[in-house]
């Protein structure tokens, strides 16, 4: 009876273990992006037509902006220098836990900005990729040389580009990163060229809120922003 009782105490712990190691695996995971339920939009620029699908839970906290559905990217009046001037879109999100896990329970904040600029000048064919990458390093460089010298600091930063093919699309990837955070947030611009003076961008932001793992983290808004764009679909 007392070897009986033994085996039924083991198999009760065993069994407690499991439960236990499965129910912090569930119930203390981050909730991000619900990819479960995907929202289509639909952009025409001037017959440029881009659809893309953005997941659903939301942070409620921030208002929705944007949200245009057809721009005439040629009406020149439409532009602050060289940005249009208004925002297409904005979301956020954010992945949280449980309130013991730190920082209120917010590990990581995402946003999704997407934006429309004019080049200066038309790019010659085939080099629209390139003329994307000097504005882009030029826009960067102005806004931290502002910086600097508003604050008398010299902020750093590290911007690095690479060329990605996106559903058969060429497209420019830029990510920076401020020094000033610390390396808590990185910004990933997805720009694609429409025509041979515009670009539209996929503008994320992740911002850590906790330092609790921050790299697994920052890793999964990463992998959500990659998701995201694997839904844009561009087509004339």
């Amino acid at each position: 009876m007392e070897r009986l009782s033994d085996v039924f105490r083991y198999y009760g712990i065993t069994a407690w273990v499991l439960f236990m190691t499965m129910f912090f695996s569930v119930f203390t995971q981050a909730k991000g992006p619900d990819f479960d339920n995907m929202t289509q939009h639909k952009l025409d620029l001037s017959g440029t037509v881009i659809n893309y699908e953005l997941p659903g839970r939301l942070d409620k906290r921030f208002p929705l902006r944007g949200g245009q559905t057809r721009v005439n990217i040629f009406d020149v009046g439409r532009y602050d220098g060289l940005f249009y001037d208004s925002l297409l879109l904005e979301r956020n999100w954010t992945y949280r836990g449980f309130f013991w896990q730190g920082s209120g329970s917010y590990y990581c904040m995402s946003s999704l900005r997407i934006l429309l600029t004019r080049l200066p000048e038309p790019s010659a064919e085939g080099a629209i990729l390139q003329v994307v990458e000097a504005a882009e390093t030029k826009a960067v460089d102005d806004t931290y040389r502002e910086l600097n010298l508003e604050f008398a600091k010299t902020f750093n930063y590290q911007l690095g580009f690479s060329k990605e093919d996106l559903n058969g699309l060429p497209v420019l990837v830029a990510t920076e990163i401020d020094a000033r955070t610390n390396g808590k947030v990185v910004k990933t611009s997805y720009h694609i060229p429409i025509g041979d003076s515009h670009y539209l961008s996929f503008q994320f932001d992740a911002a850590m809120v906790s330092d609790a793992s921050r790299e697994k983290w920052l890793g999964e808004a990463k992998r959500d922003m990659r998701r995201i764009m694997e839904s844009v679909v561009v087509s004339d």
